[in-house]
């Protein structure tokens, strides 16, 4: 049976919010475009998304930026596919002409959006850079100066900025402050080959341990076998559980024994929260903010006695999945046997855990309004210090970070 192979890399918003995937040629395995021909490349991707993979199964909600060689842009024709979800990117080798800039303009007439690709000011990209929402800079080839001047006519101009080739934290905070809108590089993730509607190989076997550490009716017996049968997690998790910040008074030795004195519930959210902090691949900003999310969610359940808050710890923590497996939220949540609750609220925001992830959200973009159902956020809610809680949340992921890497 043929095999049908896409790559795709994750584009994140300064709070590490994802905003986008590149979807980009692959002819294999191998992590490595080997593009002879661009025309080819590009009809390939658009194959294997919109047909063989489906697009909702490789990005989801998110945004899918496709390159478009001068071949497509002078064609309109050849993009059939609608133009809500897709961010067309002008290769930086395209010839500027009068038949590009025509069938630009069409395509942006048919509501489709374009990104401009490795992007380097010349006067030539003038007429592109009006009809262009966002501007993609290669960091790696302008210098910081010229970034800055770069940036200052981009903001002037109204125009979004994304930041490739992101490779460091320190290059990410420097970025941060020239205020990119948007980031993608090795630092947040390496691009990952896609085949059909599995997820990467690599990613498998997580999800099925996930999956089974959060079956509503997993019992202590499963659980303990789940936990001895892979000694690093065993091992990690009795010395989490043996930590400071799990609240027990006195040590245990053993899984049934972390059961009766943490309850069941408690002792999956932090098996959870280990498993997913063996993800390697991914920057500890990313772990952080999901540790961060999950208690923080935990904090504002406690005002509500009508919601659980293990299930809002759940809800928080599993709220960037989708990053963390590169993987949509779809997919990733699939083989998982949720409570319908948690898997609404996480799907489709709805519901009272739904209303306290939007919540948190809100005040982790700096939101200067209410989530857009306040009615079904706790009532005490409205009355408490949300800043103060959310402190506390940071410093309880600071601790469960350092725990996990001294594990």
């Amino acid at each position: 049976m043929s095999q049908y192979y896409i790559g795709r890399q994750p584009v994140f918003d300064a709070d590490l919010q994802q905003y986008a995937y590149e979807l980009l040629f692959r002819s294999g395995e191998k992590n490595a475009a080997g593009v002879l021909d661009d025309t080819h490349a590009t009809s390939s991707v658009m194959v294997n998304a919109f047909i063989e993979i489906g697009l909702e199964n490789l990005v989801g909600r998110h945004f899918a930026l496709l390159n478009m060689p001068y071949e497509f842009l002078v064609r309109p024709d050849l993009i059939a596919f609608p133009p809500n979800q897709v961010i067309l990117e002008i290769l930086e080798t395209v010839t500027i002409d009068d038949a590009l800039l025509d069938g630009v303009r069409r395509l942006s007439d048919y509501g489709y959006t374009f990104a401009l690709d490795d992007f380097v000011y010349t006067p030539e990209w003038e007429p592109l850079i009006d009809i262009a929402k966002l501007i993609k800079i290669d960091v790696t080839q302008l210098s910081r100066e010229e970034l800055r001047d770069h940036m200052q006519m981009f903001k002037e101009r109204g125009k979004l900025t994304l930041a490739e080739r992101v490779e460091t934290q320190d290059e990410f905070d420097e970025l941060k402050n020239l205020q990119f809108d948007y980031y993608q590089g090795y630092f947040f993730a390496k691009p990952r080959v896609i085949s059909g509607k599995r997820l990467p190989s690599n990613k498998m076997g997580l999800v099925q341990m996930l999956a089974k550490i959060n079956e509503p009716n997993v019992d202590m017996d499963e659980l303990s076998e789940l936990v001895s049968s892979d000694v690093s997690l065993g091992v990690k998790a009795m010395k989490f559980v043996n930590s400071p910040i799990s609240g027990l008074r006195s040590p245990v030795d053993t899984v049934q024994q972390a059961v009766v004195y943490l309850g069941l519930d408690n002792l999956k959210s932090w098996i959870t929260l280990l498993a997913l902090a063996r993800v390697d691949d991914k920057p500890g900003a990313l772990i952080n903010l999901a540790l961060t999310r999950a208690k923080f969610c935990q904090y504002l359940a406690a005002l509500d006695t009508t919601v659980s808050q293990q299930a809002a710890f759940t809800v928080g923590l599993f709220s960037l999945l989708d990053c963390m497996l590169d993987s949509s939220i779809e997919v990733a949540l699939e083989p998982m046997n949720l409570t319908p609750e948690i898997k609404a609220a996480l799907l489709e925001n709805e519901g009272r855990l739904g209303a306290i992830l939007e919540q948190v959200r809100a005040f982790e973009r700096h939101a200067q309004r209410q989530a857009s159902r306040p009615t079904e956020l706790p009532a005490q809610a409205a009355n408490c210090d949300l800043g103060e809680l959310h402190l506390a949340a940071m410093r309880w992921a600071d601790e469960a970070m350092a725990i996990q890497q001294a594990a």
